[in-house]
């Protein structure tokens, strides 16, 4: 498998434009500016992997994901995590919380209906947080649903429902630490303030913990 090709900065946007919408080589070329023998050569090289299909529609013959591909879900996720750490609206809320992704948008198994799921640890209010995420909605184009909890509550949480705190934790991705560890911190250190930025994670139960049985699923 050739990587470097496969994860092109030309590739990856092809990617992003047909898990929108379902698109022809030609529509393809002309949503992320590039030529339609470019656009070709990608999506000849997607069907290689089985990452795409295409169908002929009238006169045209468009591409759609494989959404139920390991691979693309993979990229997918790299892509949708990537657009949150460049926004605006997250470095913003990255300052006064420790922000996680959760659900579709971060497992990448989202469409363009799918909304963005976040676990925020603050000890700010929501009100004090809304223009934030309302930034991050206006930029990613996406519905944005965070869970906002103080340290506190997230043991409450904790406490309360072991095994739903537990699949979150394990399905949760931290962008600037691990939101689902806030809970043992003092409530200034779970401000986000002083936290050096760090690259996404998957953060695990910790040790000791066994999670009870209720089937498969994300929150």
């Amino acid at each position: 498998m050739d990587l470097a090709r496969l994860l092109s900065a030309t590739n990856l946007r092809i990617i992003d434009a047909i898990a929108r919408e379902e698109l022809s080589i030609r529509g393809i070329a002309e949503r992320v500016d590039c030529s339609p023998a470019k656009a070709h050569q990608a999506v000849t090289l997607f069907r290689s992997y089985g990452l795409v299909s295409t169908k002929r529609r009238k006169n045209l013959l468009v591409v759609r994901p494989n959404r139920q591909h390991p691979l693309y879900q993979k990229l997918k996720a790299l892509i949708n995590i990537g657009s949150l750490l460049q926004s605006r609206g997250y470095r913003e809320l990255a300052k006064h919380a420790v922000v996680g992704v959760y659900g579709s948008f971060a497992a990448g198994t989202d469409d363009d209906f799918s909304d963005v799921d976040l676990l925020v640890i603050t000890t700010k209010s929501r009100l004090h947080l809304m223009e934030h995420t309302h930034l991050l909605s206006e930029e990613l184009r996406r519905e944005v649903h965070p869970v906002v909890l103080t340290p506190e509550g997230l043991r409450k949480l904790e406490a309360k429902d072991y095994e739903f705190f537990t699949r979150l934790n394990i399905t949760v991705i931290g962008l600037n630490g691990d939101p689902c560890a806030a809970g043992r911190m003092l409530p200034e250190e779970a401000s986000g303030e002083d936290s050096a930025p760090a690259g996404p994670r998957n953060q695990r139960p910790p040790p000791g913990r066994v999670l009870p049985h209720r089937g498969d699923g994300a929150p």
